[in-house]
Parts: C-alpha cells; sequence; structure tokens
C-alpha cells in the first residue's frame, strides 16, 4: 500500500504521457492482477488520483474472478468493498491536492464482478461506498478455475466505456 525506497515514502511523478493520458481519457479501467504488486504501484504516482478523481466519467473496476496471495489472508479475505477501499486509499494518499474529503466512488463508478467468482460481492457495503453499479459477467469454469468469459467480459466493457 506504500512506496518506500532507502527508508523514505515515496510517491514517483508519472511520465507525463501518463498524464495526458489520463486527463483525456473518456473512462478508466482498473484491470484484473495482483491488487497491491500490480495495480496499487501503478495508481500510487503522485498526482494521479487527483486527476481521476475530478473526471465526470466511467472508473471501471474488473474484479479478479479469483482469490490470490495478496486478497486471501490467515485472518480473512477480501471482499469487493474491500478492494475497492484499497485502490481508493493508493489514489487518495498520492494525491497532491487534496480540495476536499473524497470517497471510493471519485475513484470507482462501477464494478464488473464474474458470476461464481471467489472474491465476495458484499453489495450492501459497496453501497454505503456510494458504488450501485455492480455488473456481473458470465464465466467458465476451467479446471477448479473461474475465469470470465471473454466474449461477454468484452462485450460488457464496449457497453459501458460506449465504444
Amino acid at each position: 500500500r506504500r512506496i518506500f525506497y532507502n527508508g523514505a515514502e515515496r510517491y514517483p511523478k508519472p511520465n507525463p504521457a501518463v498524464v495526458d493520458c489520463l486527463a483525456s481519457s473518456d473512462s478508466i479501467i482498473y484491470s484484473m492482477g495482483s491488487l497491491f504488486t500490480s495495480i496499487a504501484p501503478t495508481l500510487a504516482l503522485r498526482g494521479v488520483g487527483d486527476i481521476i478523481s475530478e473526471k465526470a466519467i466511467s472508473k471501471i473496476l474488473i474484479l479478479n474472478a479469483t482469490l490470490d496471495r495478496e486478497t486471501r489472508w490467515s485472518h480473512g479475505e477480501m471482499k469487493a468493498s474491500d478492494v475497492v477501499l484499497a485502490i481508493s486509499d493508493v489514489l487518495t494518499e498520492a494525491m497532491v491536492c487534496r480540495r476536499r474529503a473524497y470517497s471510493p466512488q471519485d475513484f470507482v463508478t462501477t464494478i464488473i464482478v464474474p458470476e461464481g467468482g471467489e472474491i465476495e460481492v458484499d453489495l450492501d457495503r459497496l453501497s454505503q461506498l456510494g458504488i450501485t453499479d455492480v455488473v456481473p459477467v458470465p464465466t467458465i469454469l476451467e479446471g477448479e478455475r473461474v475465469l470470465y468469459r471473454e466474449e461477454h467480459l468484452v462485450e460488457c466493457l464496449r457497453e459501458l466505456t460506449k465504444i
């Protein structure tokens, strides 16, 4: 959740091309991946949270279909709301200019969830966080792994992003 280098906390500057891309985007998609070793480091860049929070666009989280070592702990398993809060925390911490109190819905407006996925989708808690757009997508079982049906996920993203 935090980046340390030589004993000090760091919020690296993003590449200017990333800033330009975010500033001109019509939607933002948080893809599947390891929450703290893949997704969070790409968001913990100075000012990225500022840009994302101020844009009135779709901000879509594709929830992983399975738990992994970062979302399954000895004391419990993360729920969908925990994933949203982790993303919100990372983006808020790296903000340059905090103009107001921020909420998770400033960073995530929609969650795509796999039907039959391992991560519990706690709708009541998500609603308390201001996130009510939860879109289920069909899955397939490959061995013991739940996977999104690729064609359904692509179609869902097309509909949500209007492309």
